[in-house]
């Protein structure tokens, strides 16, 4: 509104009681928004709290104090007070309804739902951001699941925009946000001034900023492709704060549980708890792997057996009773991800590239026993994609070939016919694709995404 009225002409005067204005957006957005404000001759005072406000004739006299303690009055024609909104709850009577509440505002799951059979909640009732676009997204997932669909509302993929002269749109985390969540932060801005429409209308202010997670693996990319497609996502990972954590921020209902994949007991308890509590798996993903490279003949008997236990018999363990629950369903998807080093024997990955061959040998036999109870059974084999994983190994593979990483890693893409690694949202996607009935004449396939790499 400031905005608004310092282009109508009037002389403005912001007091906000928190450091900065808009907390809830991007620091590089506050900064921009406020030196904006400041150029168009507002008068802003930040940590300043009102004390009093009078009328005097046909003005208004404003006191307030500023973090310092400097007392300020302000003689002026408007107050347009701005300090939130609360719920709408006229004619509810939460307390005879049973409606269960969290302070002011009625109780939710993902699911919009509250406590009541039948009744859902939306909007200004269930609290959080005050925006138009919030509520339209929660109206969506309440009818979806109205209608059936078990559909999940992941809160931090609805869009929020501040409309005035200088528009203020966001979707996601923000940087500070984003490094308070643990992930290696990579920011690119780009300035809105470059663009041919700000030069044409002569606005040479504001940019547009995206902040991207530098490390994150294949199977983060997963879950965040299926939760975004409204899938109900249970991480299973013997590392269990790992789980935990990339389920708290993917949200959407993502749950997490320690499993150890190599343990029949664990993985059949596990597989057998999830059937209790949701009724049916609808799709499985094989992603558990371990990868280093070791000549063969140098590889210690220990060495081969972990491996094929974690990227073979774990498949076996998992697939097994998953299979049996999709038989009694007659439907299902199972997507295993392999690797390129599936398709072609790598140097120095013979022990790797054995268990991702022998992951397409039983995904393909597998589609061939049990295509008549409409299960489809696939494998991704991902190329070069730079995960958490690739980090652990290219500090040894650069010593022993006396490059640096980025030489190392770059020798790897250099085959590729697009030029450039695949990353963990392709993979996903991918995923995502098979596990929809878009895919439902597909199975049996082992499914490149490699730029090109391999075309087999």
């Amino acid at each position: 509104m400031a905005t608004i009225y310092l282009n109508l002409g009037a002389q403005v005067t912001i007091v906000e009681m928190l450091p900065d204005i808009l907390m809830t957006e991007d620091k590089d957005v506050r900064e921009s928004l406020l030196n904006l404000l400041k150029q168009r001759g507002a008068t802003v005072h930040l940590q300043s709290t009102i004390s009093a406000v009078r009328r005097q004739g046909d003005s208004v006299l404003v006191l307030f104090t500023d973090l310092q303690g400097t007392e300020y009055e302000v003689k002026i024609e408007r107050v347009l007070v701005a300090t939130g909104r609360g719920p709408v709850l006229d004619g509810i009577d939460a307390e005879r309804l049973g409606l269960q509440m969290e302070g002011p505002y009625v109780r939710i799951d993902s699911y919009c739902r509250t406590n009541l059979a039948g009744v859902y909640a939306i909007g200004d009732l269930v609290g959080g951001m005050m925006l138009a676009h919030k509520a339209s997204a929660e109206a969506e997932v309440a009818v979806e699941n109205m209608l059936g669909h078990e559909r999940v509302l992941n809160q931090r993929l609805v869009p929020r925009c501040i409309w005035g002269v200088a528009e203020v749109g966001a979707v996601g985390l923000s940087e500070e946000e984003a490094e308070a969540a643990g992930y290696s932060v990579q920011v690119g801005t780009f300035p809105y001034s470059n663009s041919g429409a700000a030069q044409a209308m002569g606005d040479d202010h504001g940019f547009a900023k995206i902040v991207g997670d530098a490390v994150s693996g294949i199977g983060r990319g997963i879950v965040e492709r299926l939760v975004r497609e409204g899938a109900l996502v249970t991480i299973v990972d013997l590392n269990s704060a790992e789980a935990e954590k990339a389920a708290s921020e993917v949200g959407g209902g993502t749950r997490a549980i320690k499993m150890d994949i190599t343990k029949r007991d664990e993985v059949e308890s596990v597989v057998s708890g999830v059937i209790r509590e949701c009724g049916h798996i609808d799709i499985l993903v094989n992603n558990a792997a371990l990868s280093w490279p070791r000549l063969f003949v140098e590889m210690t008997e220990d060495e081969w057996d972990q491996m094929c236990a974690v990227n073979l018999k774990g498949v076996y363990l998992i697939t097994r009773p998953v299979l049996t629950n999709m038989m009694k369903r007659r439907y299902g998807k199972i997507i295993s991800i392999s690797s390129v080093a599936g398709k072609e024997g790598i140097q120095n990955f013979s022990h790797y590239s054995a268990t991702k061959f022998a992951v397409i040998g039983l995904t393909q036999a597998l589609a061939h026993e049990y295509a008549e109870y409409d299960v489809n059974i696939n494998a991704v084999c991902p190329g070069v994609v730079r995960t958490p994983l690739w980090e652990d190994q290219l500090p040894g593979m650069a010593e022993e070939l006396g490059k640096s990483s980025e030489e190392v890693f770059q020798q790897f893409c250099d085959p590729i016919p697009l030029k450039r690694p695949q990353t963990p949202e392709d993979i996903g996607s991918t995923v995502s694709f098979l596990a929809s009935d878009l895919a439902k004449n597909i199975t049996g396939q082992a499914i490149n995404v490699t730029g090109g790499w391999h075309m087999h």
